[in-house]
């Protein structure tokens, strides 16, 4: 409807409508006016609230970057407010616990939007700190999350005390462990202890009765004596030495055992070992027998204890035959000093360093000393003409215990060369040695060796000229056996053949007396070299000659084939072969034997 067309009734009413609406639009820009005065004043009061919290809080994108953080979290990071917004905070986290922040955010969704984890940040001046956060995630209508809210605290001070009281409470436990340890040992050594005293008992009983069995089985004396000396013990040996019997040597006391001359010195010693001083624990002295026989003993004392009491335990020996072995071997090494200084060579003792503890009067005369205290006092025993032949003397002595006639040269007290051969052994760092002085005989083999050499060369030259005279006569016995063997092979090869034809042939008387005197002449010419020579080398092969030299040999036909690498088939048919040229075929003759006999 046009305008024009409208009554004035409808346009009244239009126009309270639209005032109604011009009040209505007023009365909402006034709300919404105050409703932006309150959101502001409400901000303002969150915001106030927001940066005056001791929490550190803010927000961000789910890529970690930063939209809003309070003054806290400037403050704790030691940042400005610019410096963080727009920015992750990531690089304020330790690396190593980075994945794992993410892996929490990634928990949160609809139906989980608010989880509270704790891990560590990077503080002012990298230093490391915890924190606890509450984070809330904030989502758009679709259910998808466009921001988080966080809400964190300090716990550093509270992660410090959870590790010490973890350290402490680990500390505890390890102390207790230790404890129980040291209890469960020291249960383990009481039960040792006691083991160990139920062990010892019985070896102490053992031991008792091991001492009496040693005892009464000993070969020297044992007694012990308790108070002043009063006997309370004593063994078998004890009784056969002194002559008593048990119950009488239980009667006596120390004194009434020793001899008289010995009563004082031993009485001192018994008392002052009783008493816990020092005393000599073996020593000589003189005891007595029941008889009253005087004998030399050696004492071995100690402190013992008998039935409570201090005692002494006295072992002892007659040493009677041991005096007269020591008093013999004294003679003996009278007559052996006797015998080694009026030695004729030279004997010695010297410490390995090179210093005479003793020499005999020969090896002083040898490097023409006036004694032997003359040559002990040069401090050395002698002046080697080659240092090096001491060290090597030495070394050999070190290293094998002994030497055995080493050859040196020394200078005499006037500096003449000796030429010397020790034998030595090492007792310990002593050295004891003979010594003999073979300068003469070295001189002597020196000519003998001279006088050997000119020999040896005459010799020599004897033996290329009996050398060469025999092979001149090698060669004029093998030309003469081959002229031999020639004459007689040519004979018998061009004359014999020829003889037997013309015997053969009509020949008158006279021409048959001639052809005999040829015969009989040709013999006589070729006799001689036929008892020289073998037949075996007559008509041979070489082969049947070694054949036939080993035949005579009497070698068998398995040796013979042997020696010439032959089979024994082949050596029968060379045996065969000179029985035939030597006309023995069919004939019951050793070859041997016949070989034997043509030579």
């Amino acid at each position: 409807m046009k305008d024009e067309a409208k009554t004035q009734k409808q346009l009244l009413n239009e126009l309270v409508e639209l005032r109604q609406r011009i009040t209505e639009l007023e009365r909402l820009e006034i709300q919404q006016k105050l409703a932006v005065e309150a959101m502001q004043q409400s901000e303002t009061r969150y915001r106030a609230v927001v940066e005056d919290q001791t929490e550190l809080i803010c927000r961000f994108d789910p890529d970690a970057t930063l939209n809003f953080v309070n003054e806290s979290y400037c403050r704790f990071f030691n940042k400005k407010r610019e410096d963080l917004i727009g920015r992750s905070f990531m690089p304020l986290i330790p690396t190593s616990d980075r994945q794992k922040v993410k892996a929490h955010l990634d928990t949160l969704g609809p139906k989980n939007p608010v989880e509270t984890h704790e891990h560590r940040v990077i503080g002012q001046d990298g230093e490391i700190f915890w924190q606890q956060w509450t984070n809330r995630a904030v989502f758009d209508d679709e259910g998808r999350i466009i921001e988080f809210q966080s809400v964190g605290r300090d716990i550093t001070d509270r992660k410090r005390a959870e590790i010490m009281l973890r350290q402490a409470h680990d500390e505890l436990e390890l102390r207790v462990q230790e404890r129980t340890q040291e209890l469960l040992e020291a249960n383990k050594q009481l039960e040792q202890e006691i083991e160990t005293r139920k062990l010892v008992e019985k070896t102490l009983k053992e031991s008792v009765e091991n001492f009496r069995a040693l005892a009464e089985n000993a070969n020297e004396g044992i007694l012990i004596a308790v108070g002043e000396g009063t006997h309370v013990y004593a063994n078998n040996r004890a009784l056969e030495i002194t002559g008593y019997s048990l119950a009488e040597f239980l009667e006596i006391d120390l004194r009434r055992f020793t001899a008289p001359d010995e009563v004082e010195k031993v009485a001192k010693r018994f008392k002052g070992r009783l008493r816990g001083e020092k005393v000599t624990s073996l020593y000589e002295t003189a005891l007595i027998r029941k008889s009253g026989e005087i004998f030399p003993a050696e004492l071995s004392s100690a402190r013992t204890v008998w039935e409570g009491q201090p005692a002494t335990i006295v072992i002892f020996r007659d040493i009677t035959e041991r005096r007269l072995v020591e008093e013999a071997l004294k003679k003996s090494e009278e007559r052996y000093r006797n015998l080694v200084d009026n030695a004729l060579v030279g004997i010695y003792t010297s410490s390995v360093k090179g210093n005479i503890l003793y020499v005999n009067k020969a090896l002083a005369n040898i490097l023409e000393f006036d004694s032997p205290e003359e040559l002990i006092s040069q401090g050395s025993l002698a002046r080697y003409k080659n240092p090096e032949d001491r060290k090597i003397l030495i070394d050999k002595l070190i290293k094998t215990g002994m030497v055995d006639n080493f050859e040196f040269e020394a200078l005499t007290k006037t500096n003449d060369p000796r030429v010397l051969l020790t034998s030595a052994t090492l007792d310990g760092d002593t050295i004891l040695g003979v010594i003999v002085n073979i300068t003469e005989r070295k001189r002597v083999e020196e000519s003998l060796r001279r006088r050997e050499y000119d020999l040896e060369v005459q010799s020599k030259n004897l033996e290329e000229v009996n050398a060469a005279l025999k092979v001149l006569l090698k060669h004029r016995e093998e030309d003469k056996a081959e002229l031999e063997e020639k004459v007689v092979s040519n004979v018998k090869k061009l004359v014999l053949p020829y003889v037997e034809r013309l015997k053969k042939s009509a020949l008158g008387a006279r021409q048959h007396t001639y052809l005999s005197i040829i015969e009989s002449n040709l013999e006589n010419i070729v006799s001689p070299f036929v008892r020289k020579l073998s037949s075996a080398y007559l008509g041979l092969t070489p082969t049947e000659i070694k054949v036939a030299n080993l035949v005579k040999e009497a070698r068998d036909t398995k040796t013979i084939a042997q020696l010439l690498n032959m089979s024994p088939r082949t050596v029968e048919s060379h045996r065969q072969n000179i029985r035939k040229k030597l006309g023995l075929k069919n004939k019951k003759i050793n070859l041997r034997t016949q070989l034997l006999s043509m030579q």
